[in-house]
C-alpha cells in the first residue's frame, strides 16, 4: 500500500505538471534562473528560506498585515523544528514571556484538567492531566484529540466578526479552542492513542469520551506552588476535597507521610526575584514531616509531566544516598547531547529526612502522564535503592529539550508593550540514570505486587508495605 505521503506527493507532481504545460501553451511560463555558482547548504538554505519569505511579503496578490508576515514566520519555524522533532517548536515572546513569569487565571475557577499543543495536521495533543480533575482517568499525556463536539455530539459553531464557524481542533488555533471551551460545560471528544506520531490515526486506538469541567482547589498556604503535603488533618496544605479523592486520611495514626511534586520547576517575578521554587518546597515539606514525627514516606509523582533538570537534580538529593559516601556528590543523571555530555551530580541530604538504617523508607507513586523530569528522578531513588516503585507504567520521556533564546520581540497586552524574546524549544539531548539506563519509550515499570491503578490502591499497598 502506498503510503499517505507518497500519493500526496504524487499528486502534487501531477498538478504541477499539468500547470507548467498550460503556462508553457499560453505564453506564460517565465523562468528565474540564478547565477550558476556553488553555493554551500548553510547558504542555499538561507537563500531558499530568505525568498520564500520576500515572494510572501512582496508578490503574494493579497498585501498582507504584519501581524500575518508573524504568523508566517511562525509557521515557518514550527514546520522546521516539528518535521523530526515531535517536541520542537518556535516560542513567540508573548510565549517566552509567559514562561519565565507564569500566572494562573480563571473566569470561575472551573476546569476540564488537561493541557495540550497542537499536534501539526492530527488536532491537539495532551500535554498532562490535573490529577483531582474530572479528567483525570480518561486522558492520558500522547492523547491525540481529533476532534471536539458539543456533549450531545453536535458540531460547536462560534462567531468570528458575524460568520459561523465550526470548530475543526486540526486546524483551529489554541486560544479558540481554549476560549471556546471555557464556556462550555460538557465536550465529547474523539481520541486516538498509542500510535506513532507519523501515523497516529493507522497505529491507535480510537476512542470518544465525555469531558465535563469541574472544581479544582489549587490554592496552597504558605506560597506552595509545586508541592502538597499530609501528614495528618492538622498538617496539610492541601483541600478537603483533594483529601478524600486521594484517601490522604488512612494514613492518619501511623508514621507514613505523603508529598506530592506536581512540576519541577520556578517563579520569578516582574524583578526577576524568585518567588518560589520545587526544591525549596520539597524541602519545607520534608522539614513539616520530620516536625510531624513522620519517619516514612509516599511520594507521590503522579501526573508529573517534569520540568527543570537543575530542579530534578537538586530535589534528588533530598531522597538518595550512597554508603560509604557521605558529603560527596552523587550522579543524578547524565545528558547526552550530539556533540557533548554533561553530568549532573548533587550532595545527598537523605540524611536530614530519614534514618538510612532502616532500610528503604519511600514508596515513588507514578501513572502514564509521570514523564521526564519526574521519571529522572525516579529512574535515580531506583538505581541508589532508596524507593520501591508503585502504581502504573511511567510515561517514557528519556529525552531532555533546551529553550534557547534567539531574538529579542515584543508584543501588546492590555494596552501595554513588553519586551521578551523569540525562543526555540528543542530537543537537545538523551538523559541516562546513574546506572546508564533511558528510558526513553519504554518508561518505568511497577514490580507486579506493586501495581497500583487509583488511589485506594496505592493507600493498600503502602500501608501494607510499612507493616499496617
Amino acid at each position: 500500500m502506498k503510503s499517505k505521503k507518497l500519493l500526496k506527493i504524487s499528486a502534487v507532481a501531477v498538478s504541477l505538471i499539468i500547470i507548467v504545460s498550460l503556462l508553457c501553451g499560453c505564453g506564460l511560463l517565465t523562468l528565474l534562473i540564478g547565477s550558476q555558482q556553488t553555493v554551500t547548504e548553510d547558504e542555499k538554505a538561507a537563500y531558499i528560506l530568505e525568498t520564500v519569505y520576500d515572494y510572501i511579503q512582496n508578490k503574494y496578490v493579497d498585501e498582507l498585515t504584519q501581524e500575518q508576515l508573524d504568523a508566517v514566520i511562525d509557521a515557518g519555524a514550527n514546520a522546521m523544528l516539528g518535521l523530526y522533532d515531535n517536541y520542537g517548536f518556535l516560542i513567540n515572546p508573548e510565549q517566552y514571556h509567559d514562561l519565565l513569569f507564569p500566572t494562573s487565571e480563571t473566569s470561575d475557577g472551573r476546569y476540564y484538567g488537561f493541557s495540550f499543543i497542537y499536534a501539526e495536521y492530527l488536532g491537539l495533543k495532551v500535554y498532562s492531566t490535573v490529577t483531582d480533575s474530572n479528567s483525570y482517568g480518561k486522558l492520558f499525556a500522547g492523547d491525540i484529540i481529533t476532534s471536539i463536539k458539543n456533549a450531545d455530539g453536535s458540531p460547536i459553531t462560534y462567531d468570528v466578526n458575524g460568520e459561523q464557524k465550526t470548530l475543526n481542533v486540526k486546524v483551529s488555533d489554541l486560544d479558540t479552542v481554549a476560549d471556546i471551551l471555557s464556556d462550555i460545560d460538557s465536550i465529547r471528544v474523539t481520541v486516538t492513542r498509542g500510535g506513532t506520531y507519523e501515523n497516529a490515526y493507522e497505529d491507535g486506538q480510537t476512542l470518544e469520551l465525555l469531558l465535563t469541567r469541574g472544581p479544582i482547589d489549587l490554592s496552597y498556604s504558605k506560597g506552595f506552588e509545586y508541592v502538597e503535603y499530609y501528614f495528618g488533618d492538622d498538617v496539610n496544605n492541601v483541600s478537603p476535597t483533594t483529601i478524600n479523592l486521594r484517601n490522604l486520611s488512612e494514613l492518619n495514626g501511623t508514621d507514613i507521610g505523603y508529598i506530592r511534586i506536581t512540576q519541577f520547576s520556578s517563579t520569578y517575578d516582574l524583578n526577576d526575584y524568585l518567588v518560589t521554587d520545587t526544591i525549596s518546597e520539597v524541602k519545607e515539606a520534608l522539614q513539616v514531616m520530620v516536625n510531624a514525627g513522620k519517619t516514612k514516606l509516599i511520594l507521590d509523582l503522579k501526573g508529573n509531566p517534569g520540568g527543570d533538570v537543575d530542579q530534578v537534580k537538586n530535589v534528588a538529593g533530598c531522597f538518595i544516598y550512597e554508603e560509604g559516601k557521605v558529603g560527596n556528590s552523587l550522579l543524578v543523571t547524565t545528558m547526552k547531547e550530539r556533540d557533548a555530555t554533561q553530568t549532573y551530580s548533587v550532595k545527598s541530604s537523605y540524611d536530614n529526612y530519614f534514618d538510612r538504617s532502616q532500610g528503604i523508607q519511600i514508596l515513588v507513586a507514578t501513572d502514564g502522564n509521570s514523564a521526564s523530569a519526574s521519571e529522572l528522578l525516579l529512574g535515580a531513588m531506583l538505581d541508589y535503592n532508596t524507593c520501591v516503585h508503585i502504581g502504573e507504567t511511567s510515561f517514557g520521556k528519556g529525552i531532555a529539550q533546551y529553550i534557547e533564546p534567539i531574538l529579542k520581540g515584543t508584543f501588546e497586552r492590555d494596552g501595554k508593550t513588553y519586551t521578551s524574546y523569540y525562543g526555540i524549544y528543542y530537543t537537545a539531548a538523551y538523559y541516562y540514570t546513574p546506572n546508564g539506563i533511558n528510558i526513553h519509550h519504554i518508561g518505568f515499570t511497577p514490580d507486579e505486587q506493586y501495581r497500583a491503578y487509583d488511589y485506594e490502591d496505592i493507600m493498600g499497598i503502602t500501608l501494607n508495605y510499612f507493616g499496617y
